[in-house]
This record gives C-alpha cells, sequence and structure tokens, in this order.
C-alpha cells in the first residue's frame, strides 16, 4: 500500500501566513475601488441633479431630470447624460419616459438619444441589480 504524501509546502506556516496577507490585501484593493467607482458615480448623479434643477425646476432631482431629457433644445450629449442619470437613481417615474424615448434602433448620435444608455437605464429600471444603488444618497 503506498503512503500518500503531503506536499511540505503546505505544512509551512509562512506559506498560510502570506496567502492570507495576499487575499486580506485583494480584497481591501476591491473594496476600495467599490467605494470609488460608487462615489464617482453619485458624484455624476448629484452633477445632473445639480444641472437640471436650476432650469426644470428646484423641485425633486428626478423630475427636472425628466424634464430636461423631454426638451428637444437640450443638446444630445447632455440628454445622454440624463439618460445615464435617470438610470442611476432607479426611480420608476422615469420608466415611462425612457421607454417612449427607446426606439431600439442602431445609435445614431448625432440624430437621436443614445438607444444603447436607454437600454441600460430601461433594464436597470426594470430591476436590474444596480450595486451602487446599496450606497446611493438620495436627491430631492
Amino acid at each position: 500500500m503506498k503512503k500518500k504524501i503531503k506536499p511540505i509546502f503546505l505544512l509551512n506556516p509562512r506559506i498560510w501566513q502570506t496567502m492570507l496577507a495576499g487575499i486580506t490585501l485583494i480584497s481591501f484593493i476591491f473594496i476600495m475601488l467599490f467605494i470609488i467607482v460608487a462615489a464617482w458615480i453619485d458624484h455624476g448623479v448629484k452633477t445632473e441633479c445639480d444641472l437640471a434643477q436650476p432650469e426644470f425646476g428646484e423641485g425633486e432631482c428626478v423630475e427636472a431630470l425628466l424634464a430636461k431629457v423631454q426638451n428637444e433644445q437640450i443638446p444630445l450629449t447632455d440628454r445622454n447624460k440624463v439618460v445615464w442619470a435617470l438610470g442611476q437613481l432607479n426611480d420608476s417615474r422615469a420608466l415611462p419616459i425612457l421607454k417612449i424615448l427607446y426606439t431600439g434602433e442602431k445609435c445614431d448620435h448625432e440624430k437621436f438619444l443614445c438607444q444603447y444608455e436607454l437600454r441600460k437605464a430601461i433594464k436597470l429600471l426594470e430591476g436590474g441589480f444596480n450595486v451602487t444603488q446599496l450606497v446611493r444618497k438620495s436627491y430631492h
């Protein structure tokens, strides 16, 4: 009968300490990246709210953003940013309006709102998982 031989390196406590330190460091980096990205997204949403509210009403952010996204006098690039912010805010009031604006056609950024951004926002509003929603503040 053959005797099983355990690799000697697995018995070395320094190997286990190094592995634990590596796992801890990778976990810390992942958490920090999540916090940085969530804060960056939060800042972007707040910026869009701050830009829309003075011009489209000092009420709730979502209402101002909805007014802005429907205003055809606003440049498409600005309205596309509003579409993104509405998706991030995850407010169901935006869903009917975004669905009206969504044609499903190929993107033509010179003539129409970005259909890709609209599709992403609609998916989030229809219950898609938005991990940054866990740390986002509410805007009014």
